[in-house]
């Protein structure tokens, strides 16, 4: 399936450090999903966290960067690396829709160096929340 050229919804440098996030963390309640970015900030010491929120997922996808390509996605060029993109013209979205109802699901993707790691999402819709100091 193909994905369609992605535009930017968030770019992440806009509050990271200009070498990226420190670590990610994935966790999961039912089709909420959450990506805890963990990254230094000027703001204090220590390590901050700041949660990329997916709620309505129908799927999940992560691979290594450098892993073969499972899905049929084009390459994110230099203005869209370090940013959190959509996919408005995706099939599998438009496959997803084709057996949701209610609000339409949307295909993302997010690329995580430190981690090498490139995900796609298929959810409803996502949100960033606020900064907070953490101590791991």
């Amino acid at each position: 399936m193909e994905s369609g050229a992605p535009i930017v919804v968030l770019d992440l440098y806009d509050w990271l450090p200009s070498y990226g996030e420190s670590r990610i963390r994935i966790n999961s309640r039912g089709s909420l999903w959450t990506i805890e970015i963990v990254y230094e900030d000027q703001a204090g010491p220590g390590l901050w966290l700041r949660p990329l929120r997916f709620e309505g997922v129908s799927c999940f996808h992560y691979a290594s960067i450098n892993g073969p390509a499972m899905l049929n996605v084009q390459s994110q060029g230099r203005d869209t690396l370090g940013s959190l993109v959509e996919y408005p013209a995706s099939q599998a979205a438009a496959a997803w829709n084709k057996r949701s109802v209610g609000e339409p699901i949307k295909h993302y993707s997010v690329l995580f160096l430190s981690e090498s790691l490139t995900l796609h999402i298929f959810a409803k819709r996502v949100s960033l929340g606020e900064p907070s100091p953490t101590s791991s």
